[in-house]
């Protein structure tokens, strides 16, 4: 069958080019060979496996649903979901000169920079100081979305802690805390921050985040 395929894939009303015939056993060897493999218990079976799996995985997000009960940001288009949402939808951009330090060698000076940002009553002083923006920034966005949930200190004590979880997304990790001890270290060990391996990964926001929730060392002006 597959050699009468690839014959009459030769033909044309003009003009017949005469087959070649040992490319003609190539192919017809290789489409045998993938039509057995095809129709072998081995494959069915592995493949009706997978297919019950996709079915009940499908089954199964289709069924659960995700409410949200809360939202906080911290963007360059604004601190409040209000107004953050009310500048995406007027087309502002979040685009500027950058302000937090002098761009003047580089060629390029503009970035997404978040400004009027402020740690006050969501993170304790001692942490704003030492840790990095970025997980700054998710502490702070992760507690306002709590805040704006209604999740407080008495909702925290009757959640079971072990069915609950911190998921933040993170491209990067601390970058400022691990080039200031790269700096530090030209100068000696001793200047180097303690913890700047730990604050430069990518899940320490979430982290920080989680272990401040847990231990319910949540901030008064949050939770009253």
């Amino acid at each position: 069958m597959f050699g009468l395929v690839y014959w009459l894939s030769q033909y044309s009303p003009n003009r017949w080019t005469p087959p070649n015939l040992s490319l003609s056993r190539v192919w017809f060897k290789v489409l045998s060979t993938l039509f057995r493999l095809l129709t072998s218990s081995g494959f069915r079976h592995s493949f009706d496996r997978l297919l019950s799996r996709k079915v009940k995985v499908t089954a199964l997000l289709v069924q659960r649903r995700v409410v949200v009960t809360g939202m906080g940001v911290v963007t360059p288009l604004g601190h409040e979901p209000d107004v953050f949402y009310n500048n995406l939808l007027q087309g502002v951009s979040g685009i500027s000169e950058i302000e937090t330090l002098d761009c003047a060698q580089f060629p390029k000076r503009i970035a997404g920079e978040i400004k009027s940002f402020s740690t006050d009553g969501w993170v304790a002083p001692k942490f704003s100081k030492r840790m990095d923006k970025f997980m700054l920034y998710s502490l702070t966005a992760g507690k306002k979305a709590l805040q704006d949930g209604g999740v407080n200190e008495d909702v925290m004590e009757e959640l079971d802690k072990t069915k609950c979880g911190v998921l933040i997304g993170s491209a990067m990790g601390g970058m400022k805390v691990f080039n200031d001890a790269i700096e530090a270290l030209r100068i000696s060990y001793r200047k180097m921050n303690p913890f700047c391996v730990p604050f430069a990964t990518t899940n320490m926001g979430s982290t920080m985040l989680a272990m401040d929730l847990v231990s319910l060392n949540l901030d008064s002006v949050m939770l009253r």
